[in-house]
């Protein structure tokens, strides 16, 4: 699933919709796409269940399940969320 950001403490950033989806879901992990790249070492991972970013081990086998082919992917400036 797509969705946006968390809101920053200043009200600022996202509407929210990652932090919804995780008080629906209890899916813990959010990845921002733009971040991801080849070799997953400048990744940002986010768990709401730590409310800190995270490293994920598994990140090369979470990306394929949801069909995203990591092996050419390059930092971008714009960033969207994938919440699993």
């Amino acid at each position: 699933m797509i969705v946006c950001g968390r809101k920053l403490w200043d009200g600022s950033g996202g509407n929210n919709q990652v932090v919804e989806h995780y008080n629906e879901t209890h899916y813990s992990l959010a990845i921002k796409l733009g971040t991801i790249t080849s070799d997953l070492e400048g990744a940002d991972v986010f768990s709401n269940l730590e409310d800190d970013s995270v490293t994920d081990p598994l990140l090369a086998q979470h990306l394929p399940f949801f069909g995203i082919d990591f092996s050419s992917l390059q930092k971008v400036s714009i960033i969207i969320l994938f919440a699993f």
